[in-house]
């Protein structure tokens, strides 16, 4: 599960070298962007569709809607240079969503378009235990279309569990999904990790946020 959101901890440390576990890149994130959040937002209204909860993003390059269940938790977006990024946490399951963007390369981000970002995702996880694309191909939503990338993997413990030495190979397979779009001069990024048992319940959700995806620019 820790894979996506290292993933993009990596994106959001621009230049500097990782050899740390996930638990403390976040850490290490969380001291470098605290000073960086200055964005205003406009979030939260109920939605029309009874046990969710709509999002709207009013800063320049986060300028985006979309819905989510509102039993979900939802952290603040946070701001890092010209990357953006929000995480949500789905209450009682070992699953999170990160949505983000970033200028593409041209304008001195860190990928050239979305099937780059793509492409870094399976040369990241290829490295992974059991590694299995489940599927790859293009999505259309109402916001665009979306390049997208499924993939299974056998966990690892990484260091949360004191009873467990970090690397730990678990029982655990997780379900990557992630998904890419090239929009103005931005990529954008929306990614779902979660336990493999619990995939199909949580994606059911995930797919709602999908469907109410849209840019407000």
């Amino acid at each position: 599960m820790l894979i996506t959101l290292n993933k993009t901890m990596n994106k959001v440390i621009h230049g500097m070298w990782l050899t740390a576990t996930p638990f403390v890149v976040v850490v290490v994130v969380s001291a470098l962007i605290t000073s960086c959040i200055g964005p205003h937002f406009v979030t939260d209204p109920h939605s029309k569709t009874p046990g969710y909860r709509i999002f709207r993003g009013t800063s320049e390059g986060f300028r985006i809607s979309f819905e989510y269940p509102e039993k979900w938790r939802r952290l603040s977006p946070e701001k890092y240079d010209t990357y953006y990024v929000i995480f949500l946490y789905v209450t009682g399951k070992n699953a999170s969503i990160s949505i983000s963007s970033d200028m593409n390369a041209a304008y001195g981000g860190e990928f050239e378009n979305a099937n780059a970002s793509i492409e870094h995702s399976v040369n990241i996880s290829s490295n992974g235990l059991e590694f299995q694309v489940i599927s790859r191909g293009n999505i259309s939503l109402g916001s665009g279309e979306w390049q997208e990338l499924v993939y299974s993997f056998r966990d690892k413990d990484y260091g949360l569990d004191p009873h467990m030495p970090v690397g730990t190979v678990t029982d655990k397979i997780s379900v990557d999904r992630e998904l890419a779009l090239d929009y103005k001069t931005r990529v954008y990024e929306i990614g779902l990790s979660v336990d493999y048992d619990e995939y199909a319940r949580v994606n059911r959700d995930f797919d709602h946020l999908l469907a109410t995806f849209r840019f407000l620019d």
